[in-house]
């Protein structure tokens, strides 16, 4: 009898592990579609932000950014050659470099230095005015 409890115990832990395997991707897929498909908006709307634009304008337009990085402030690990400070729209979650060979393994967040690419690029004057928009 013990051994047929040990399999037992043994084919609950894989339904539980695989169980949770499943419930993962699944949340992670419907992450990454909204991702997907917000980041299709915003190539769309884009178009609309020109030079001259407000922050508020921008910011109702294009809504929140992935990352701000102010002129005054800690850039040192900023990578790009812009003047005043630059707000990037993007993806959130990626798959082309999520996977790898040691801990954590699977991390499919964008940390941003910078633009990427495929990222969407506002710079602001002084006045918080666009200088420029890059797609």
């Amino acid at each position: 009898m013990p051994a047929t409890k040990g399999k037992r115990m043994i084919k609950i832990s894989i339904y539980a592990v695989t169980g949770a395997l499943v419930l993962f991707v699944s949340v992670f897929a419907v992450f990454y579609t909204l991702d997907v498909m917000r980041y299709s908006t915003l190539s769309d709307e884009f178009v609309l932000v020109s030079v001259g634009d407000t922050k508020s304008e921008v910011s109702l337009l294009l809504g929140e950014p992935n990352a701000v990085f102010p002129k005054e402030g800690p850039r040192f690990m900023f990578v790009g050659n812009y003047e005043g400070d630059v707000w990037i729209y993007g993806r959130t979650y990626t798959l082309r470099e999520a996977f790898y060979l040691e801990p954590p393994f699977f991390y499919p967040y964008n940390f941003r230095f910078g633009p990427m690419e495929g990222d969407m690029v506002v710079e602001f004057d002084d006045d918080g005015r666009v200088v420029k928009a890059v797609q």
